[in-house]
């Protein structure tokens, strides 16, 4: 993976190894527990909205696209792992698993650290809620009884803690459904990370 990749790296292919080398591990804890209480999650943003590509990811030569405009590529980072939670939940069908991405909402952090003071101060007041806030979506998501009865991969949890895959926008709904991004974005996160196994 080129360093001009790094966000793909940082976000999406890290995250997915260690799942994926805590799988066999996650099947053997669910296979022992009450249904709909082993999860993983994978972490999404409002940027999956709001600044993804078309399907959530492009793909040029068999890789995601590189867009060299941090708003896109962190975008579709971010989209990757909403594709990637719904293609782990179809790899565990059957195993007691639930997968799923959230949006934590839009939240005061560390995030902003580079952003002109002037506009973190506009955002501070009237898009950016306290840190704090984004733990009440994970935590919905995390626990829920509600997320049980979703156990069918269909759930894309946001601020402050509910479902909105059937608002989600439709492009990426699609991709969703269809799975062919998904797989191909998985394979792609296997072939990357064949030295480390």
């Amino acid at each position: 993976m080129g360093t001009d990749c790094h966000l793909l790296g940082t976000n999406v292919v890290g995250p997915w190894l260690f799942t994926d080398l805590l799988a066999p591990l996650l099947e053997k804890t669910a296979a022992q527990s009450p249904a709909g209480t082993v999860r993983v999650l994978w972490a999404g943003s409002f940027v999956v909205e709001a600044g993804s590509p078309t399907d959530g990811v492009q793909f040029e030569n068999d890789a995601p696209k590189v867009f060299n405009f941090p708003a896109r590529d962190y975008g579709q980072s971010k989209a990757a792992n909403v594709l990637l939670a719904r293609e782990f939940m179809q790899r565990h069908a059957g195993k007691n698993i639930i997968s799923l991405a959230f949006n934590p909402g839009n939240l005061q952090t560390e995030l902003q650290r580079h952003t002109p003071a002037l506009i973190t101060w506009v955002f501070n007041r009237i898009m950016l809620h306290p840190a704090r806030f984004g733990a009440y979506t994970e935590l919905w998501a995390g626990w829920s009884e509600d997320v049980k009865g979703m156990a069918d991969g269909k759930v894309y949890a946001v601020p402050w803690g509910r479902n909105a895959l059937p608002e989600t926008r439709a492009d990426i709904v699609k991709a969703l459904e269809e799975g062919v991004v998904g797989k191909k974005l998985w394979d792609w996160c296997a072939g990357e990370t064949k030295a480390f196994r």
